[in-house]
């Protein structure tokens, strides 16, 4: 008979050994969570408003969703929408909606919630800067349970990818607040959509957390969670990937992102999202209210050192706010050259010397910085001062947007046949146009560019629209350039929508 103690000590030895087991290192699962960039915080998180580019990027496509969106390949992909007609002359467009989809509190997507957000669309009702190209509806109706028809009062440029950006928004949890408090309602904050990942937190200041919808009516995502880490700092973003804390930064400037990506741990992805970076006039009041003053002002900005010196020559230089290849781009037109003689008499004859101008930008924006250096000592010679002003990258929109500044400098997306309209007529000064600029041509320009169905006599009209943009200079084209991001090897599924980067179709290699 074994004695009592040993009995004991080997019911503790197996004891222990059982503890042991439980805390030793099996095999390791994979990681289920992406962590993406973000440069600030948004101001809400409805893509319908205006106000902030970054809650398009955190939700359109992951958490809302469109009727319809467009391939790399510019064919149309049926999203809410199985199906989509145009007819009368792009005047009327017919809806079938998707069968068994749910919003993310379980309720099932119905021709309601359309009727809805294509209401909030009119003029005078939510603040989005959407309403611009639906400002011509004419009815919007129900055609039985599954489909919707909205008829237009003419052909408008570009419509068709604006609904690409058109959110539907849920009824049942907008409907009792004015259209006007859209922006104050709490579930602009906290979404409720149809998309692959639904909100699942957040930390003011430091993150946004999505998780899978496990109700999704499409493919499943191949992660659980998507994280964005707000980071202002752009260096201190691409530190946290070289350390593995993050894995992509969606936007790094071409020649620093090639460079980063020598060391073998960063994948370099640049995609289809044509930009230039742009200096945006207050042409208000003051000298800068005068066009020989502005264009003054770009004359002494060296862009072609600039391109060779900071973008390594990945960048160009470039005379209108088109891409290259674009039919509204005036290839004729040339960029004013680099000439500190010629812009000496502009702001003589301006009565404009000595000029001192305060240009607002993105503090992350490193670029912009050093590229500054090089426009300060040319500006400097001939008696031009221009001062730096730094802010977080939400404030910089803001001040924008009230016409607080005098430059301020941000990107641009370079989108084919782009409707400036929203961006330059004088009827939206304060609410788009943020140069605000008013000029009785531009507006004859824009309205004709936006209205004229002819692909020939649209062209036409644009290119005319691009000489005057290049005499009025309300902005200063820096230069045009690709979108580049730096990934994670690990990251796996990164698919361009021609804007932003979407989280639907990530997932990590194991």
């Amino acid at each position: 008979m074994r004695p009592p103690w040993k009995s004991n000590m080997i019911v503790a030895a197996a004891l222990a050994m059982a503890v042991a087991a439980c805390h030793r290192p099996g095999p390791r699962l994979p990681r289920r969570e992406i962590r993406l960039h973000l440069e600030a915080e948004p101001a809400h998180l409805n893509p319908l408003l205006s106000g902030d580019a970054l809650s398009v990027k955190v939700t359109l496509g992951d958490v809302y969703e469109p009727l319809v969106t467009f391939s790399r390949e510019g064919h149309v992909i049926p999203i809410l929408a199985e199906t989509w007609q145009r007819t009368d002359g792009d005047r009327e467009w017919t809806f079938s909606l998707r069968k068994g989809v749910t919003w993310h509190d379980g309720a099932p997507l119905v021709v309601a919630d359309v009727l809805f957000t294509f209401a909030l669309l009119a003029p005078d009702k939510a603040p989005t800067p959407l309403s611009a190209d639906f400002d011509d509806i004419e009815s919007v109706e129900p055609l039985g349970s599954r489909g919707v028809r909205v008829r237009f009062r003419g052909f408008r440029v570009g419509r068709d990818r604006t609904l690409a950006r058109v959110p539907i928004l849920p009824a049942h949890v907008f409907r009792a607040a004015p259209a006007e408090a859209l922006a104050s309602h709490p579930q602009s904050r906290a979404p409720v959509g149809t998309g692959p990942f639904q909100l699942e937190g957040q930390v003011p200041g430091r993150e946004i957390r999505l998780r899978r919808f496990s109700r999704y009516w499409g493919p499943a995502p191949r992660v659980d969670h998507v994280i964005y880490r707000i980071i202002p700092d752009r260096t201190q973003a691409v530190a946290q990937l070289e350390a593995g804390l993050i894995d992509m930064v969606a936007q790094v400037p071409a020649g620093e992102a090639e460079e980063l990506a020598r060391g073998g741990k960063l994948a370099l992805l640049a995609y289809d999202a044509p930009t230039f970076l742009a200096v945006t006039w207050n042409c208000r009041k003051g000298p800068l209210a005068d066009a020989r003053a502005r264009r003054a002002l770009t004359q002494l900005l060296d862009r072609e050192t600039i391109v060779r010196e900071i973008f390594q020559g990945r960048a160009r230089v470039q005379s209108g706010p088109w891409a290259p290849s674009d039919p509204s781009n005036d290839t004729r037109i040339a960029p004013w050259p680099h000439d500190p003689t010629a812009a000496r008499k502009l702001l003589e004859e301006a009565g404009a010397l000595p000029l001192s101008v305060r240009i607002l930008y993105p503090q992350s924006s490193v670029k912009v910085e050093r590229l500054a250096t090089i426009w300060q000592e040319d500006a400097r010679q001939v008696g031009v001062i221009l001062i730096l002003e730094p802010a977080p990258f939400d404030v910089v929109v803001k001040r924008a947007q009230a016409g607080d500044f005098d430059g301020v400098a941000l990107s641009w997306l370079a989108e084919h046949e782009q409707d400036f309209f929203h961006k330059l007529h004088s009827s939206v000064v304060g609410e788009g146009n943020d140069a605000g600029i008013r000029d009785a041509e531009m507006d004859r320009l824009l309205e004709a560019v936006r209205t004229t169905p002819d692909p020939n006599a649209r062209s036409h009209l644009a290119r005319k629209l691009h000489a005057r943009l290049h005499e009025l200079q309300p902005m200063t084209i820096v230069v045009g350039d690709m979108r580049t991001a730096l990934v994670s090897r690990r990251l796996r599924g990164v698919t361009p929508d021609g804007i932003f980067l979407p989280a639907r179709h990530m997932f990590l290699s194991e």
